[in-house]
């Protein structure tokens, strides 16, 4: 029971974080981690058993604890209320995860609950799009009742509901949000070793297109990129070259007739010449990797965790927050986790990475669940994790 509960709230994370309590800035998603961490620490001290820690995770975190002590005395500016539980948020995501997940964490469950979610939000924003674009009419994702954890949340519905806004969010916060949950199921199923699920695949994929998402229609057309040319390599007789070349020469046709259409037109917008979106995602690399008024302590070790006015992605974050050091750090152990990790674990680390170039991802709820699927390990084998693959499990 405990790791099926465990397992919904690492699934249902990211949706949560929408909702407020009304203490401070906790979220629905806070609240349920406080509530059930004293449960699992009470279960792992009375069962008999060695603990699995993920220690490099838990490090990372001591880690964090220790930079904030010795940045409070040297920070310029002083550090505000909200930085230090913005950091301990931080924190507490990831010992959530290095302490539980691998005790807890159920891969099959999760994956399951993954799928689901992943379709029912596809559905719903394939319904919000036509209902926004042809009936001039917002169904909100939001649970009713519940609180928003932000007024930009609310502002957000007030101009749905107005007309001024097409762009559909599912049970998401915006769409990128959408994309970045949807493309975990997405990545994992298209390169899994069993059978594909080509209608959830296809139905993802225009959901993904819809959403207007930039990050994420470049994500999913790389990674679908990269499977084709991993099948082509596997392709050993006439007839499978063949039926390759024709499905191959399909997708290309519907690509033809997609470059003709109002989205793809929104999306070029969008990626390629909007100076909101281009800026936001990439602009601000210059301005955080260039900004002369760093002193020497702010370029080693960084600001911590402090509010940024402007949208910086997660890799000009790391700078921002954590310094040069920081940075060095976080690719060191990222190059080493893509070549240690295997299977559906390499994929979920892969798509954080590259999800980090241009979203948030990496400082906030996504890593919760994203960790989940890297690091989780089955407790009844003792391989290392080099030697795990997704055909071990089944759908």
């Amino acid at each position: 029971m405990l790791k099926k509960i465990y397992t919904w709230i690492i699934v249902l994370f990211v949706p949560l974080t929408i909702y407020k309590i009304n203490i401070m800035t906790f979220t629905l998603a806070d609240a349920l981690l406080i509530c059930v961490s004293p449960i699992y620490i009470i279960n792992m001290l009375m069962v008999k058993r060695k603990i699995n820690i993920n220690k490099k995770l838990f490090i990372i975190s001591m880690l964090i604890v220790f930079h904030l002590v010795v940045l409070i005395p040297l920070s310029r500016t002083g550090f505000q209320s909200d930085t230090l539980l913005r950091t301990f948020r931080y924190i507490s995501y990831l010992l959530f995860i290095a302490i539980f997940a691998r005790e807890y964490f159920d891969f099959q469950l999760g994956l399951k609950l993954l799928k689901f979610i992943s379709f029912f939000s596809s559905i719903f924003l394939i319904i919000q799009f036509l209902l926004l674009n042809y009936g001039n009419y917002y169904l909100s994702g939001f649970i009713p009742g519940l609180p928003l954890s932000t007024e930009s949340m609310n502002e957000m519905g007030r101009q749905y509901a107005l007309g001024f806004v097409k762009r559909p969010t599912s049970i998401f916060y915006e769409p990128a949000h959408f994309s970045s949950y949807v493309l975990l199921y997405f990545g994992i199923t298209l390169f899994g070793d069993n059978k594909k699920e080509k209608v959830m695949l296809i139905l993802i994929g225009l959901a993904l297109i819809l959403s207007g998402s930039s990050t994420g229609i470049l994500i999913a057309i790389g990674l679908v990129l990269l499977w084709a040319g991993k099948l082509l390599r596997s392709l050993n007789n006439t007839k499978k070259v063949i039926n390759f070349f024709i499905i191959i020469l399909f997708f290309g046709l519907c690509f033809l007739i997609f470059t003709k259409t109002q989205i793809f037109n929104n999306f070029m917008d969008r990626t390629f010449q909007s100076k909101t979106a281009t800026t936001g995602r990439f602009g601000n690399y210059v301005d955080v990797f260039r900004n002369i008024d760093l002193n020497l302590v702010e370029k080693v070790i960084g600001h911590g965790m402090v509010r940024y006015e402007e949208y910086i992605p997660s890799i000009p974050r790391v700078y921002y927050y954590f310094g040069i050091t920081g940075l060095i750090l976080f690719s060191f152990y990222s190059i080493q986790y893509v070549y240690i990790k295997k299977g559906y674990k390499r994929i979920a680390l892969v798509l954080l990475l590259v999800s980090m170039l241009g979203t948030e991802i990496a400082f906030g709820s996504f890593m919760v669940m994203y960790l989940s699927f890297i690091i989780e390990i089955r407790k009844t084998d003792l391989r290392t994790e080099s030697d795990l693959s997704i055909s071990s499990y089944k759908h």
